[in-house]
C-alpha cells in the first residue's frame, strides 16, 4: 500500500507542478490530484497541461493514485433541478477525461447529498440514473468511479453502500473509503469488512467523537478512529492501493502539517500483519 496525498492539503498558492514536487521531496509515494472549474487542475485544463503534470510525476516518480472532484457538492447527481444533475454528470465525465489523460485508472467523487427537497428515495433514483449514464463513459475511457462516504446524508451504512454499488453490475462503480468521516454514524473497521474488493480507493483521516464537524478533524494517530483494526480489515479484503492522507488545517503551514501526517502514514502502515 502506497502511502499518499490528497493535493487539497495544499493551499491555492501551491500550483500542481510544485504540489508534485513538494508531496515527492518529503517522501511521499502517490498523490491524489484534485480537478474542478476552479481547479487546482481546471476542467479547461487541455491536453498539453495535463502531458506536462503527468510528465513531471513521471520524472520525480511519484505515482499519482485518482483524481478527486468535488464538484458533486455544487452540482449533485441527487437533485431535484434537473439543470443541476446534468452540470452534475458534465462534471464527472470531465474528471474522467481528465484522468485518462493522466493515465490515472480512479476518479473519486461526492456521489450526491440527501436534502430538505431531494428525499432519499428520490436521490437514490436520480443518483442511479445519473451513473447509469456514467457508466458506458468510464468503461469507454478505462476509468473508475470511486464514491466517498462524505457528510452527506446518503449511503449512510455500507448496507446501503453495497446496495447502490452493485445494483450496476459494473467493475468501474466502487467506493473510496474515508476512515474519519464514518466515526459519526459507524464503525470504518465494519465498512471494510462489508465492503471488501468494492473499495477502490481510501481516505486516511481521523475524527475526535462528540466534537463538532470541524473541530473534530485531528492529525492522523490523535483521533478515535481504531487503526489496529481498521489496517488488519484493509490487509484481510486484500487492499493494496494508495493510503491516501485527507488532511486540514494546513493553511498556515501546510508544509509541516503534511510531513507530521507522513510520520503517521508510516506509523500506521506499520500496524499492517507481516
Amino acid at each position: 500500500m502506497k502511502l499518499g496525498l490528497n493535493q487539497w492539503a495544499f493551499t491555492a498558492a501551491y500550483s500542481t507542478e510544485r504540489a508534485i514536487r513538494l508531496t515527492s521531496e518529503m517522501g511521499y509515494e502517490s498523490i491524489e490530484v484534485c480537478a474542478g472549474e476552479d481547479g487546482p487542475i481546471s476542467f479547461k485544463s487541455n491536453r498539453g497541461n495535463l502531458a506536462a503534470i503527468r510528465k513531471h510525476a513521471n520524472a520525480l516518480g511519484l505515482e499519482i493514485s485518482s483524481v478527486a472532484c468535488a464538484s458533486g457538492w455544487l452540482y449533485p447527481v441527487t437533485a431535484i433541478d434537473e439543470e443541476v444533475r446534468e452540470r452534475g454528470v458534465r462534471a464527472t465525465i470531465r474528471a474522467m477525461e481528465i484522468a485518462h489523460e493522466l493515465h490515472v485508472d480512479t476518479i473519486v467523487i461526492v456521489p450526491g447529498k440527501v436534502s430538505i427537497e431531494a428525499y432519499f428515495d428520490v436521490a437514490f433514483a436520480n443518483a442511479r440514473t445519473a451513473f447509469q449514464r456514467l457508466i458506458p463513459e468510464a468503461e469507454r475511457l478505462g476509468v473508475t468511479i470511486a464514491l466517498e462516504n462524505v457528510r452527506n446524508n446518503f449511503l449512510l451504512s455500507p448496507v446501503e453502500m453495497i446496495h447502490f454499488l452493485d445494483q450496476f453490475g459494473s467493475p468501474y462503480v466502487k467506493a473510496c473509503l474515508n476512515t474519519g468521516n464514518l466515526l459519526s454514524h459507524g464503525h470504518p473497521e465494519q465498512w471494510v469488512q462489508k465492503l471488501g474488493k468494492r473499495i477502490q480507493r481510501v481516505h486516511m483521516k481521523d475524527y475526535k467523537t462528540g466534537s463538532t464537524v470541524n473541530e473534530g478533524i485531528v492529525p492522523l494517530g490523535t483521533g478515535d478512529v481504531n487503526w489496529p483494526m481498521v489496517m488488519r480489515a484493509l490487509h484481510n479484503v486484500g487492499y493494496s492501493g494508495a493510503l491516501t492522507a485527507d488532511v486540514t488545517g494546513a493553511k498556515s503551514a501546510p508544509e509541516t502539517v503534511i510531513h507530521e501526517a507522513l510520520v503517521q502514514l508510516r506509523k500506521l502502515r506499520a500496524l499492517l500483519p507481516a
